[in-house]
């Protein structure tokens, strides 16, 4: 499977909120292929070299109807539900008819362009110190939501921590990056010129 990128967009929603987007294209060799989750490596690229002094973790989720639920699944934590390496914290937030299994594994901002992940908290390293209590804070603001939208959770805590920023990648009929941030102007000069020059090769990704 080949897969082409094109027409990128970079908007601002909202003083904290940039989305970046582009358009996917799959081109099938053999007709069993799988459908492979894919962005744009430059965007990687440009988000490590924004947030070069920042530690990144990853965030990685599972949702499950509540009546599918119990003591088992909670045992399991979002871990056991994935088949992941157990991270650094855990927990589980109920939105309507859900429950949401959520883990927090530490990375680094250099293994960005090879994480598999779909969500990420960034936490300048001065800051590191207070994860725990930024990761509940978190779980906190998602708790209080209706409906499950982790982007919901990811503004209401960067207005509380506003040195922390926060990443959501999704891909279906387009590719897109929202990022949280109280930098979205500085960010998103640095998109606008590496988009004009970026040679687009597949980032694969297991998205949330």
């Amino acid at each position: 499977m080949i897969i082409n990128f094109g027409n990128t967009v970079v908007n601002t929603l909202s003083e904290q909120l940039l989305r970046i987007s582009c358009d996917v294209l799959f081109v099938f060799e053999h007709t069993d292929e799988e459908i492979d989750f894919a962005t744009p490596a430059y965007w990687d690229e440009v988000i490590q070299s924004f947030f070069t002094s920042y530690s990144m973790y990853e965030i990685y989720k599972e949702a499950r109807w509540r009546s599918n639920c119990n003591r088992v699944t909670d045992y399991k934590q979002v871990w056991g539900l994935l088949d992941l390496a157990k991270g650094e914290f855990s927990g589980r937030v109920e939105c309507c008819e859900k429950v949401v299994y959520l883990g927090l594994s530490k990375s680094s901002i250099q293994q960005l362009n090879t994480s598999k992940a779909g969500a990420y908290l960034l936490i300048p390293t001065e800051h590191e110190a207070e994860i725990e209590e930024i990761w509940n804070y978190f779980l906190t603001l998602c708790s209080e939501q209706k409906q499950w939208n982790i982007l919901n959770g990811f503004c209401g805590l960067v207005k509380y921590y506003p040195y922390v920023a926060a990443l959501f990648y999704k891909c279906a009929e387009e590719a897109v990056l929202a990022i949280v941030s109280n930098s979205t102007d500085a960010i998103k000069e640095k998109f606008e010129k590496a988009s004009h020059s970026a040679i687009i090769t597949p980032h694969f990704r297991r998205l949330l």
